[in-house]
């Protein structure tokens, strides 16, 4: 697959001062920040999840899709190179959608939990942990770096989408 999967309608300028906005402080070198941040400029579908957790892969599948399903809608793009979009606009749209995608993936840990007390606390982190990790794998190739909602809104909603097998 060529980068304009992963670009979509975006120009690779935008797609390129979004990454350094997110990831600006985390490395040493401009060979350390290519290495670090491949998974923003890679159409490759990561390996397989890891089996690892007392949640099923499926399980975390169905969330994640239903999380991700409304979304369609409410996410702002970033905004194309023809629009004569500024860094301050950039940092505010990469902003709205961090924020739109932090509140999903809360949303959908929530979802999974019902009642209260230790044993729905414990379930709910559970959860968020499971989520987080699943999605650091099929976004990030389960490598450190930004956090997930941060990659969520470099990505932009179609290829999180493809990523994550929901096309």
């Amino acid at each position: 697959m060529s980068s304009q999967a992963i670009l979509g309608s975006r120009q690779l300028r935008e797609h390129v001062k979004s990454v350094l906005y997110i990831d600006d402080k985390n490395y040493e070198n401009p060979q350390d920040y290519v290495r670090r941040n491949r998974y923003f400029f890679t159409s490759d579908l990561p390996a397989a999840v890891s089996e690892e957790g007392s949640i099923s892969i499926d399980d975390l599948q169905r969330a994640v899709s239903e999380m991700m399903t409304p979304l369609s809608a409410s996410v702002p793009e970033t905004p194309k190179a023809s629009t004569g979009i500024t860094c301050l606009a950039l940092k505010e749209k990469l902003d709205q959608s961090t924020s739109t995608y932090a509140a999903a993936i809360e949303a959908a840990c929530l979802e999974q939990v019902s009642g209260e007390g230790e044993e729905a606390t414990a379930l709910l982190k559970t959860w968020r942990a499971s989520i987080h990790r699943y999605l650091r794998e099929k976004l990030l190739f389960g490598l450190p770096g930004p956090g997930n909602s941060q990659v969520m809104a470099v990505l932009g909603y179609r290829e999180c989408c493809r990523r994550l097998g929901i096309e």
